[in-house]
């Protein structure tokens, strides 16, 4: 049976990957950059713009919670932690966040408009999925930690929709 932290360990493990991974979006927008031609009809390079931006959100968003996690719920410290998991993926969307913010207007991107109720649905389950696990009811009861992903994206989609419907 995994844990959060034998996920958490497994993913520093694979430093080089991790490290292309969050390289990439950063690059691709300076590559991109250099092509982009404002109009004012959306452009290919605004579709790449917009992937770039959710390929470095998720996971910036995710290591913001693991920060909160370790500081509010273990009481770790973050001189500790594996940097790579916990922080680079911060300083990869605020670089490629900046990088875009130069080239173009938020608004212009397609789908941009919902991706800041898409980070806050994805805080807000990541935060009840780590508030489960630490309390142990769904887990130490029930299942495995594969279930709580699972239960997880179950919660994530009833958010989105929840929140749809309600705004």
């Amino acid at each position: 049976m995994w844990t959060v932290e034998d996920v958490i360990r497994n993913i520093g493990n694979y430093p080089l990957y991790v490290t292309a991974f969050l390289c990439l979006p950063p690059l691709l927008a300076l590559i991109i950059g250099f092509f982009y031609k404002p109009g004012s009809i959306v452009r290919p390079a605004d579709y790449f713009y917009s992937v770039l931006v959710y390929m470095v959100c998720i996971p910036g968003i995710i290591s913001s919670v693991l920060i909160a996690y370790t500081l509010f719920f273990t009481h770790g410290n973050l001189l500790q932690v594996n940097v790579l998991v916990y922080f680079v993926p911060i300083m990869a969307m605020i670089v490629t966040l900046a990088i875009i913010k130069r080239k173009t207007a938020f608004k212009r991107l397609p789908g941009f408009d919902h991706l800041a109720g898409l980070m806050i649905v994805i805080g807000i389950t990541f935060a009840i999925l780590l508030m489960i696990y630490k309390t142990r009811i769904f887990i130490g009861f029930f299942s495995s930690v594969f279930s709580l992903l699972l239960f997880g994206v179950f919660l994530f989609i009833v958010l989105k929709i929840g929140l749809k419907k309600l705004l």
